[in-house]
């Protein structure tokens, strides 16, 4: 019985897929996307291809730190790939994360009972790790762009933003203590 749902559940999603999938090709028209899959160049999509499934496992690695190790690389993995699947498709920020965090309760719920904090506070941290990411490829690139703006004003304003912002995280993540 339950190999019957599996292979039901199996041909529903092949179904949707195949709709969705004729959906475009007929909206688009095949010799459009035809023509666009010829002028990917081999070598590109390859290093695009490299790229992407290392910044996916960039994000699983700096997740399974997050979540103490509790899952093997390989399943932290997958899961990062369903986040970034769902942030594709879904028209929110956050829809890869809520993916995420049930993906990882769903891991570890059969070694122990996890609360929702438990599976939210990796994600949040690794957004703030993202964000800290963020201020310091603007800090880095900030005097290369000093040129590019004429209005001091402007400048100054830039600055101050991105100073106040890394005080904020630094006092956030407590490296520094008042």
């Amino acid at each position: 019985m339950k190999k019957m749902k599996h292979v039901a559940v199996f041909f529903a999603k092949l179904s949707v897929s195949v709709i969705f999938l004729s959906l475009l090709i007929s909206k688009a028209g095949p010799d459009k996307i035809i023509g666009l899959f010829n002028d990917i160049k081999g070598v590109s999509f390859i290093a695009s291809l490299l790229c992407y499934v290392s910044i996916i496992l960039v994000s699983a690695l700096r997740l399974q730190l997050l979540i103490h190790d509790r899952l093997p690389l390989k399943s932290v993995f997958s899961i990062s790939a369903i986040g970034y699947f769902f942030n594709l498709f879904l028209p929110s920020g956050i829809s890869g994360d809520v993916a995420r965090a049930y993906y990882i309760g769903m891991e570890t719920s059969a070694a122990k009972k996890n609360s929702t904090m438990d599976l939210v506070a990796p994600l949040l941290m690794e957004r703030y790790f993202g964000l800290g990411s963020v201020l310091i490829i603007g800090f880095v690139v900030l005097p290369f762009a000093v040129s590019i703006f004429d209005n001091s004003q402007l400048m100054k304003v830039i600055v101050v933003t991105i100073v106040l912002l890394v005080v904020i995280i630094f006092f956030g993540l407590g490296i520094f203590k008042l």
